[in-house]
């Protein structure tokens, strides 16, 4: 996974701290976490690992020319029937 695509995950963009993108990373988690949301399991391994890639993270961040986000959407896909 790239920054690019970590910043989606995580909804984040713009110049960040380490502290944004913590606190982007715990508000995805208590959305996505499995005990609040039954289908979030395959959300939060996304979720964790766009973490590890951007938690030494300081600087500019773009997610990219259409500026959207894909945890959005990840969810809808994960929670089709």
């Amino acid at each position: 996974m790239n920054q690019q695509d970590a910043a989606k995950i995580l909804s984040i963009s713009g110049t960040v701290a380490i502290k944004d993108i913590k606190q982007a990373y715990r508000k995805a988690a208590l959305q996505y976490h499995p005990d609040k949301n039954p289908a979030g399991a395959e959300m939060m391994k996304l979720i964790n690992a766009a973490f590890d890639v951007l938690k030494d993270f300081e600087g500019e961040l773009s997610i990219g020319d259409d500026e959207q986000d894909y945890s959005h959407e990840v969810n809808i896909a994960l929670n089709c029937p």
